[in-house]
């Protein structure tokens, strides 16, 4: 028996759907092993940027009293900070020379206030 045009066609357009059915199985799992681990990258940028320990800080709390405290200590600086800045030019090199003096201890003494 032949085999006619038409089912010729058929067949070979058939094997061709065959052909990319087999092809996508085999590569199946590759492609699943690439998006786990795009999964797992995407977890560990997403870990990095989290709070590891956030026990410490539970219970804390910022007062208002505290804040408050703080900005009126920053308005007096301010104040006496202008007050200073009309004394005269010898006394601004002191402080310059103190500051130098002061740069040089960097590191020493840590404020942290949680």
């Amino acid at each position: 028996m032949s085999i006619k045009p038409i089912d010729m066609h058929l067949s070979y357009a058939n094997a061709i759907k065959e052909a990319k059915v087999k092809q996508d199985d085999f590569n199946r799992p590759r492609i699943q092993v690439d998006q786990i681990q795009n999964q797992q990258e995407n977890i560990i940028k997403k870990n990095l940027s989290k709070v590891r320990s956030a026990e410490g800080s539970e219970h804390a709390r910022i007062s208002k009293e505290k804040i408050n405290k703080e900005q009126q200590n920053a308005k007096k600086r301010k104040k006496q900070n202008k007050d200073k800045s009309h004394n005269s030019k010898e006394e601004n090199s002191l402080k310059t020379s103190k500051l130098v003096d002061e740069t040089k201890k960097i590191g020493t003494v840590l404020d942290i206030s949680i």
